[in-house]
């Protein structure tokens, strides 16, 4: 797995799966591989069978959120991540999923809050911060939003996507002064943009 030999390292797993109950970590492994190769049903199926040996699995439970969602499951990934929050708080990973999870729901609010929650982990993420703006202004929070995303651009000022977000929640307001404003600001930062 290591050195990214998946069909060698497949074979000695599935033939090491076959004794499951003393090595329940080959379904794990089997489905990270099957994952990465794009084998979306079996990797969901040696994910359930990992979290059927092994149900308080923290890894077992993000890989199998992470497959539902591929899957547009959000309501199980939510259930599979709930009692991962709660046991590990500070989780970014099963934060973001969850926050991914709720948000492909319409609940924008509470992925809104597990986001911030992030960006307070993490500070230095300048990925979560913007994605923080943006579901806030999703969320109609545009002031929160917009302030969001120029903490973005006051770290990182070449971070387009976070200019044309301010722009488009402008537009979608149809606050023209705003969004021409906010495109002079993006002029004046990135001159030959």
């Amino acid at each position: 797995l290591q050195i990214k030999q998946y069909e060698s390292a497949r074979k000695a797993l599935f033939q090491a799966s076959e004794y499951s109950d003393n090595y329940p970590l080959t379904h794990y492994y089997l489905a990270t591989i099957d994952l990465e190769q794009g084998l979306v049903g079996s990797a969901m199926s040696n994910a359930y069978k990992f979290l059927g040996s092994v149900p308080g699995s923290v890894a077992g439970a993000k890989l199998a959120a992470k497959l539902e969602l591929g899957q547009k499951a959000y309501g199980k990934a939510e259930n599979l991540l709930l009692p991962v929050v709660a046991a590990r708080p500070d989780d970014t990973e099963a934060l973001n999923l969850l926050a991914s999870a709720l948000q492909a729901q319409g609940e924008d609010a509470e992925a809104a809050a597990l986001l911030a929650k992030v960006a307070a982990l993490q500070p230095d993420s300048i990925g979560t911060r913007a994605r923080l703006g943006a579901i806030l202004l999703e969320a109609e929070s545009d002031e929160q939003g917009v302030q969001a995303l120029r903490d973005v651009l006051a770290i990182y000022p070449g971070y387009e996507q976070a200019d044309v977000l301010i722009m488009l929640n402008y537009l979608r307001r149809v606050d023209l002064a705003a969004a021409i404003q906010a495109a002079r600001e993006y002029l004046e930062r990135n001159p030959n943009g």
